[in-house]
């Protein structure tokens, strides 16, 4: 008797650790494609103090981001859609998640329609989750 009670007790333990695991991944998966979607959202309106927010302020890219976005807002009209979001996971501060891109151009000089396929980290800042670094795995030239 005493043993179906430990496995009993082991087995619903074990299910409500799952189940907390997986809310937690939920929560920070919708943090983070939330902070994706704006991101994309600043960009399309060429809002730089807003994209600048969602991008971890330590980042290794965010000074490039920051001296590059005006001359790209300056000279063309983009819009960015996420076309797909894939939470790989979490650990402590950061976390991981596959995101396509596509970018095409609405207006201004000559430019490649392309679809981005990329692994991004993202980095807790002040309980934010933001853009820490990325690394491109595909891309997709389009027609236009």
């Amino acid at each position: 008797m005493t043993r179906k009670i430990y496995w009993l007790i082991a087995t619903v333990l074990s299910l409500i650790w799952a189940d907390t695991v997986r809310a937690e991944s939920n929560t920070t998966a919708d943090a983070i494609k939330s902070a994706v979607e704006r991101t994309l959202r600043a960009y399309r309106e060429e809002d730089m103090a807003v994209m600048l927010s969602t991008v971890h302020s330590q980042a290794p890219s965010y000074m490039s981001i920051k001296k590059d976005s005006p001359t790209v807002f300056e000279n063309y009209d983009i819009n960015a859609e996420l076309i797909s979001f894939t939470f790989i996971g979490q650990d402590g501060d950061y976390a991981v998640a596959r995101t396509k891109i596509r970018y095409t151009k609405i207006s201004g000089p000559a430019f490649q329609n392309t679809e981005f396929d990329t692994f991004s980290v993202y980095r807790k800042e002040n309980d934010e989750w933001k853009t820490w670094d990325g690394c491109i795995v595909d891309r997709k030239y389009l027609n236009e």
